[in-house]
C-alpha cells in the first residue's frame, strides 16, 4: 500500500457548471468533493506509519492506497503546517484524553519524502486534458464507442467541435442512473466504485472491491490501455472527476 498526498484548490469565481458535472452528484454536493492536486505518493511502513515532507501554508490531505493505486480510505479534514513545523498524527480514533504509548515508528526512522522541493512533480488530472485525449484516440471510435452497439454510445458527440464534443462524453460519463441516486459510470472521488474502472481493468481487480464491478465486461485484448492511461483514470476519479481543473486557483508557494 502507498499514501497519496493531496493539496486542495480553491475556486477561482468560475461558475461551477463550468467546472462539475451540470446533473450528478458531485454538483448536487460541492462540499463533499474538493478538487485537488497530486503532490506525490509515500510508501506506507510496516507498521503504518508515513513520513512526508509537504508545503506550507496550504491545505493537505491524504489518501490510502491499494495496490492498484486506487484510494480506499480518505481523510475527510483538511492538515495545514506552518513552515519548519514538524507535526505527528496518532489516529482519528485515539483516545484524545490519553498520551499515545511512545513508539519510535519506522518511518521516522528514515528520511521523509520530500514533495516541497519537486513542484514540477505536482499533478493535476482533469477530463478535458487528460482522459479526453485517451478517450479520442482509444474509445469514441467506429468498432468501439462509436459504433452505435457499446454503452455508453459516443457516436452523439462526433461532427462537432472538440471542446463541446468532450464535453458532452464528460456528461454522459457522470451521469445519474435512472431511478437510482448513484452515477452510472463513474463516481467521483471513488474509482474503486466506479464501473468504468471496472471496464478498463477487467479481470486484473480483486472482485471483492464491489459487487457493482464483478459483472463489467472488460475490455477486449485488442482494445487494451496502458498502465499510465488507466493510473491517469483512476486519478482523475478518485481526485473528483472534474472537468477543467484550470478553472482552480493554483498555489505556487514552496515554503515548507
Amino acid at each position: 500500500m502507498a499514501n497519496s498526498v493531496l493539496e486542495g484548490l480553491p475556486l477561482t469565481g468560475k461558475g461551477k457548471n463550468e467546472v462539475y458535472h451540470s446533473n450528478s452528484q458531485t454538483s448536487q454536493n460541492d462540499f463533499l468533493i474538493t478538487p485537488r492536486r497530486i503532490l506525490g505518493t509515500a510508501p506506507i511502513e510496516k507498521d503504518g506509519s508515513f513520513h512526508v515532507r509537504v508545503p506550507a501554508e496550504i491545505p493537505v490531505n491524504f489518501q490510502l492506497l491499494d495496490e492498484n493505486y486506487m484510494a480506499i480510505k480518505k481523510q475527510e479534514a483538511w492538515t495545514w503546517v506552518m513552515g519548519n513545523e514538524n507535526r505527528g498524527c496518532i489516529g482519528c480514533h485515539e483516545d484524545r484524553e490519553l498520551s499515545p504509548p511512545n513508539i519510535l515508528v519506522d518511518a521516522v526512522t528514515k528520511p521523509a519524502v520530500d514533495f516541497s522541493k519537486t513542484p514540477e512533480k505536482w499533478k493535476m488530472v482533469d477530463f478535458r486534458h487528460q482522459i479526453a485525449p485517451i478517450v479520442e484516440a482509444k474509445c469514441a471510435i467506429e468498432n468501439c464507442h462509436a459504433g452505435g452497439n457499446v454503452s455508453p454510445d459516443l457516436k452523439q458527440n462526433q461532427g462537432i467541435d472538440k471542446t463541446t464534443s468532450s464535453r458532452g462524453v464528460f456528461e454522459q460519463l457522470l451521469k445519474i442512473t435512472e431511478g437510482s441516486d448513484k452515477n452510472e459510470f463513474v463516481n467521483p472521488g471513488s474509482a474503486r466504485e466506479s464501473p468504468l474502472i471496472g471496464h478498463l481493468f477487467g479481470g486484473q481487480i480483486p472482485v471483492e472491491i464491489t459487487e457493482e464491478l464483478k459483472n463489467i465486461n472488460p475490455l477486449p485484448p485488442d482494445k487494451q490501455l496502458t498502465e499510465d492511461e488507466k493510473m491517469l483514470f483512476i486519478e482523475w476519479i478518485d481526485t473528483g472527476a472534474f472537468w477543467d481543473l484550470s478553472l482552480f486557483k493554483i498555489n505556487s508557494s514552496q515554503n515548507n
